[in-house]
Order: structure tokens, then C-alpha cells, then sequence
């Protein structure tokens, strides 16, 4: 940003605090709500990321107090003004858990069956568990557990196991779906060089619960109680087998690491099993590991 632009928004934003002092009040709550987030969770936040964020924190502020005439922009640039003077710049630094975690966690007979097969799901696809165990919905303001109807699983041309998730999580609930594939097929670019056989596994699973008669509508990662598996759930798991501090970008950062330092993928070929826009996008995810360790 020019030092030009630092002055304009500024000098908005000291306008904007003279004439909405709860707004100023509102911009202060947000920055400091991100900058504890990123330092807690090191989450590293993109321009576009924090532009939805502060989008949709402005729009409601603006609703609840009946500032209904300023345009949005400005409040925008005043949340964006205070966002950069709270918000650290941070990329999460904390090691991978070793692959052997992941496996001993997928093999707890203890642990319910459907957070194994999410957790293994979560490492093949190298996802974030929040990423396929719920979704967006347009005519819900929470996440809702991923239906069964969600997801297909067959046979690829090979005669390997695919299982095909449809997910609107990544989207912006306008109704975008995305597509996380699992595949057991070893030179495909959706299988992981290091994977946990997820895809076999859900597949034998999924037809199971289809053939007793399963519901479209049910949680796809259904407890014994009936509920949805969430990310804590899943996380929990994790954590019984190993004395590192996991968090929701732990899963990928670990199964990126691994498909790198193991599976020998290149940034190319991680990007697109990740879902990722470029090899620069997820370069930040892989971390140095030991290979040959546990």
C-alpha cells in the first residue's frame, strides 16, 4: 500500500470517528478479534479473506445501528484502518504431526468410526477438518452438518476406490459447490503418495449404510447418537496420539508436509490434491520433517 493510500484512509477513518463514534468502537472490537485470532490459531489471512470478513462485520454494525446512508465502503476502509494497525502478520510455525499420529488415531477402535474415517479423509485430501465436516448454507447463518446425499463413491476406470465429496464450505453461501476428492489410485493426481486409504474405507462404509436404508438427509459423519461429527471431534482424536498442539490447519499442514518430505510431490502436484490456486499458495504449509521418523 502507498504511503499516499495510508493517508487517505487515515484521514477517513478520523472523519468516520467523528461522525460514528460506535462504529470506531465496532472497527476497534473487530481488529483486535482478528489479531487475537491470528496469534492464537496463526492463521494467516489473506486480502480477500479479510476484505469477506470485514464486509460482512461493517454490514452488520452498520444494520444494527441504523446506519443505513453512509455507504459501505467507508465504513469498510475504517475497520480496514484499524485492522492493519492491530493485525500481526503471522504464518503458523508450529511443527507437523508425524504420520504415524494420524495412523494410530485411524486405527483407535476406542474412537467412533465415523471421526477415523473423517480424520483419514481430512489427511488424504489434505484438508482442514472443518472443511467436509460441515457446510455454508444461504438459508442458515450456521454451519450444518454435511449430509450422506453429499457424497458419491465408486470405482475409478482402474478399478480403484473414489469417493467425491460436494461441499459449498469453501464457497461464500451463494451456493458455489466445491468437489474434495479421496482416491486410492497411486498416480492420480487426488491420491495421496503417503494416504491413509480413506477412500476404500468410506466407500465400504457409505455402501453399507446405503444398503440398511440410510437416509440422504443424515449427518454423512453420523454418531451413535445421531449427531454430526464436528472438528473438535475429530480433533480430539488426534490429539490422544500425540503431545503436539493441533488446531484446525494442523491436518493440512501435517499432510502436506508428508506428501512433500515423503511422498516426494512438488508444489505443483500438492496445490492441485489441495485444492490450492497456485504452488505459492501452499508453499507456507509445508514444514521440514525428519523423513524416516515415526
Amino acid at each position: 500500500m502507498s504511503v499516499s493510500a495510508v493517508r487517505w484512509y487515515a484521514h477517513r477513518s478520523r472523519l468516520l470517528d467523528r461522525a460514528f463514534p460506535p462504529l470506531r468502537l465496532i472497527a476497534d472490537d473487530a481488529a483486535a478479534l482478528f489479531a487475537f485470532l491470528a496469534a492464537r490459531e496463526c492463521l494467516y489471512l489473506s486480502a480477500g479473506t479479510v476484505s469477506s470478513y470485514i464486509g460482512a462485520i461493517t454490514g452488520f454494525a452498520g444494520r444494527t445501528m441504523g446506519v443505513r446512508s453512509t455507504p459501505d465502503v467507508l465504513a469498510h476502509k475504517l475497520v480496514a484502518v484499524r485492522l492493519a494497525a492491530w493485525l500481526p502478520k503471522t504464518v503458523d510455525t508450529r511443527p507437523p504431526v508425524p504420520r504415524r499420529a494420524f495412523l494410530d488415531a485411524c486405527s483407535d477402535k476406542s474412537a467412533p468410526l465415523a471421526c477415523r474415517l473423517a480424520l483419514a479423509f481430512c489427511f488424504d485430501t489434505v484438508s482442514r477438518s472443518s472443511d467436509y465436516l460441515t457446510e455454508s448454507r444461504a438459508d442458515s447463518c450456521k454451519p450444518v452438518p454435511m449430509p450422506l446425499g453429499h457424497v458419491t463413491v465408486g470405482l475409478c476406470p482402474k478399478g480403484f476406490p473414489v469417493v467425491d465429496l460436494r461441499t459449498t464450505v469453501k464457497g461464500d453461501r451463494k451456493g458455489v459447490v466445491t468437489t474434495i476428492r479421496a482416491s486410492c489410485s497411486p498416480g492420480s493426481p487426488e491420491c495421496h503418495p503417503c494416504g491413509l486409504n480413506a477412500a476404500k474405507n468410506i466407500r465400504a462404509w457409505v455402501v453399507w449404510r446405503r444398503e440398511r436404508g440410510a437416509s440422504p438427509d443424515e449427518p454423512l459423519w453420523r454418531l451413535a447418537d445421531g449427531r454430526g461429527a464436528t472438528a473438535e471431534d475429530v480433533l480430539d482424536l488426534l490429539r490422544k496420539h500425540t503431545d503436539l498442539a493441533v488446531s484446525l490447519h494442523t491436518t493440512r499442514i501435517s499432510s502436506a508436509s508428508e506428501a512433500v518430505a515423503r511422498g516426494g510431490f512438488t508444489l505443483g502436484q500438492l496445490a492441485t490434491l489441495g485444492g490450492w490456486s497456485s504452488a505459492d499458495a501452499c508453499r507456507r504449509y509445508v514444514r521440514t520433517i525428519v523423513v524416516g521418523a515415526s
